[in-house]
């Protein structure tokens, strides 16, 4: 009786196992999406979809890095534009001062002036994210060089020497960032400069138009012999040339920032272009990855059905083979 009890049960135990084992697959394929469960389903699929898979990540990350910058570029836009109308500011005032009318303000023009230059500080010393945006590679304050002058942990810092005949206010500006390029590997075969250096925008060592608009300060507000102007003091026929002269340098450097904001505008659009086409094709390669991988969710449901029918059959025939007793096996 047991040997025949077994040579009925064993094969029924095995079928009923592979029955709930398409079952669980099947179940699983409908959850996932995915046709290929394990690496012995399909290996000769394995590879194409690891590849598709290791691809469409890829771009993903140019792609992040992509919409990053596109950010910052557009942050980069909002100082330039500052600056420019900043030193605009500065050099109508010039315009202005040599006007009979703002003669006996000198001192007043003078403080706006200064007043301004401490603006656009302020926006030359902007950061993106923690990171400098106008100060070369050298993002971070611990990268300064430690002989510059540095109090604020800033890449342009207004600092006061001693006054001298060229300089009676004895200001300066300090810049302790670099003029290196900053490179970005928009895809896997190109990359491009993405920084605007501080000489693209104040010239030379990224201070000379700095050196102009407190040479414009220093005019306004010293006296020939060096002392401070007072409220009736006029400037002479050749002060007033030198002022003509500063202003015109100073729109010149306003011309060059906004020359560099076409610049930066034009990558803007490269990289907003580039990033549209990866997307594009991150697009395309996922439809081409869901043939490959996705299971077909109607051939699926209908196996699933199957399975589920054959489980049933399955355990009611369970039933009916297994109604002995204990009794049947020890008689």
């Amino acid at each position: 009786m047991r040997v025949t009890q077994y040579s009925v049960i064993n094969p029924y135990k095995q079928n009923l196992e592979e029955i709930q084992q398409r079952r669980y697959e099947n179940q699983l394929r409908m959850s996932t999406g995915k046709e290929i469960l394990s690496l012995g389903d399909a290996p000769e699929k394995i590879a194409p979809i690891k590849k598709l898979t290791s691809l469409i990540s890829q771009n993903n990350e140019y792609i992040d890095n992509l919409d990053e910058q596109i950010s910052q570029f557009q942050q980069t836009e909002n100082y330039l534009n500052a600056i420019a109308d900043k030193m605009e500011k500065i050099r109508q005032i010039a315009i202005d001062g040599t006007q009979v009318g703002n003669m006996g303000n000198l001192s007043v023009l003078g403080n706006y002036i200064k007043g301004i230059i401490t603006d656009i500080i302020r926006d030359g010393n902007a950061d993106y994210n923690g990171s400098f945006i106008f100060a070369g590679t050298k993002t971070k304050a611990e990268s300064f060089d430690p002989s510059i002058p540095n109090t604020n942990d800033m890449p342009f810092e207004l600092i006061e020497d001693e006054p001298s005949e060229n300089n009676p206010s004895g200001l300066r500006i300090v810049f302790k960032g670099n003029q290196e390029d900053k490179i970005l590997n928009k895809d896997q075969k190109a990359s491009e400069v993405v920084n605007t250096k501080s000489q693209e925008i104040f010239g030379e060592n990224g201070t000379e138009a700095f050196n102009q608009m407190i040479a414009l300060y220093n005019l306004v507000s010293y006296n020939p012999d060096g002392t401070a102007r007072g409220v009736n003091d006029v400037l002479t026929v050749d002060e007033v040339n030198k002022m003509n002269d500063i202003q015109k340098r100073i729109a010149d450097y306003s011309y060059t920032i906004n020359q560099t904001t076409s610049r930066n505008g034009a990558r803007a659009n490269r990289f907003q272009i580039l990033r549209d086409q990866i997307s594009e094709e991150n697009l395309r390669l996922e439809a081409y990855l869901s043939q490959k991988s996705d299971a077909d969710v109607a051939k699926t449901a209908l196996n699933l059905s199957k399975d589920e029918y054959a489980l049933q059959y399955a355990l009611k025939v369970g039933g009916n083979l297994l109604q002995n007793s204990l009794f049947d096996f020890i008689r």
